[in-house]
């Protein structure tokens, strides 16, 4: 996803050499990969208690993947690729993604028009925006 605003400076969720956070353009690319390799630095342990699962997301499309967040003893690990028995699957598309990444799309609006899919445990899917604080 291409974000455009002239010559402002925001903070987002991005990476970069050293995984030291960086100040990007709106301007610049915010990819899946980004925002899942960037992830557990805003996990909320506190609200982990008694929380544990494997969220499995497809993300489709162009910038795509797969990546699975395991949730178990207050933390968090991020996995590139396909657990074999996930507690909940996440589908969407990755524009998609970035966007309820970065607060400019709501995720109960997607999943409601179809944008955005969950099989399995849904209550645990629910819990996942919880998991994470915004940046």
């Amino acid at each position: 996803m291409r974000l455009n605003r002239g010559d402002q400076r925001y903070k987002v969720l991005a990476l970069n050499p050293g995984c030291a956070r960086k100040e990007y353009s709106m301007s610049d690319t915010i990819t899946s990969e980004i925002i899942f390799n960037r992830l557990p630095e805003y996990f909320r342990a506190d609200q982990a208690a008694g929380v544990e699962g494997i969220f499995q997301f497809d993300i489709t499309g162009e910038n795509g993947g797969q990546w699975y967040v395991e949730v178990k003893d207050s933390a968090c690990r991020v996995e590139k690729g396909a657990h074999p028995n996930p507690s909940v699957t996440i589908t969407m598309d990755a524009a998609d993604h970035v966007a309820i990444s970065l607060g400019k799309l709501d995720g109960p609006a997607a999943f409601f028009s179809g944008r955005l899919r969950v099989s399995g445990d849904m209550l645990l899917g629910l819990r996942f925006s919880q998991l994470f604080k915004r940046s």
